[in-house]
């Protein structure tokens, strides 16, 4: 049974699934999706969409990790700017696992995800619909996760803003943001290290998939190789393309708390996108 999780205060409280998540399962089969915060009530809701080789079995409570981690990131910003620190929601979503090993160089299972992401999010929205509240929403892919989410916005994905980080590349028939659809004014942004060499080999080294760092395609570009802030903090940098890796010698994954990559994911979630670092438009 796929179950979603509210976190309030520091003890967890379990509920029964959603009609989002039934819903994702009627496509595909077996998927988890864990929601770190109260999803109906959210003001601002991500949703994290994971890269090659995720399994529910092996990574379900590592990315629920991940979705706490960012959580725990928009509160600290959201507190800087008087936004409701409560009202946040950060969904892990393995509503389907994604390709695993050699897939990585296939669209097909992408579509699958895409579909499946783009039911469960339309089915998140008609939630807040019924219960007459507005949220802010933001879709975060990384690696093949990224494939998935714009595989669902080539029909529709319902958000307002589209992360890309660590990306793969465009899906077929994508060769700008002009062939993805958000909701209105939606915006799409990607955010890759310098030296991301598992994302250039998942772009078929420059000849498979189209590079949403081309100018032409449109993205906004955020910052991920380190910064110090205005106040003077340290962002660290990303260095390996993996979501996290606590920082373990002192190399940190798209995900890590306190990164640039991190920081900014969680600017644009509370539509603080004047506030990125690095930011190329």
């Amino acid at each position: 049974m796929e179950k979603s999780a509210a976190r309030r205060g520091d003890m967890p409280c379990i509920a029964s699934p959603s009609a989002p998540v039934a819903a994702a399962r009627a496509v595909v089969g077996f998927g988890a999706s864990i929601s770190v915060g109260d999803l109906d009530a959210a003001k601002h809701v991500s949703f994290q969409i994971p890269g090659l080789d995720t399994t529910v079995g092996k990574d379900m409570a590592s990315k629920t990790m991940q979705a706490n981690d960012q959580r725990v990131e928009q509160r600290d910003i959201a507190r800087l700017y008087g936004i409701d620190r409560v009202r946040l929601a950060v969904v892990a979503w393995i509503g389907v696992e994604p390709a695993q090993g050699m897939g990585v160089f296939s669209n097909d299972h992408a579509k699958v995800v895409g579909a499946a992401l783009g039911n469960y999010v339309t089915g998140a929205n008609a939630v807040h619909q019924d219960l007459d509240n507005t949220a802010m929403t933001t879709a975060i892919g990384h690696s093949m996760g990224s494939l998935g989410a714009m595989e669902a916005a080539k029909t529709e994905l319902p958000v307002d803003n589209l992360v890309l980080v660590g990306d793969v590349g465009a899906p077929d028939n994508v060769t700008s943001v002009n062939d993805l659809h958000l909701n209105p004014g939606g915006t799409v942004y990607r955010g890759t290290y310098d030296w991301d060499h598992v994302a250039e080999v998942g772009h078929g080294l420059g000849w498979q998939r189209k590079s949403t760092a081309d100018p032409g395609f449109g993205a906004v570009t955020f910052g991920t190789d380190g910064t110090t802030g205005s106040d003077g903090a340290v962002e660290h940098p990303t260095e390996t393309h993996d979501g996290q890796t606590g920082g373990k010698d002192g190399i940190y994954g798209y995900f890590d708390r306190r990164t640039q990559s991190s920081y900014n994911q969680a600017r644009i979630a509370l539509g603080l996108n004047d506030q990125l670092t690095n930011a190329t438009r």
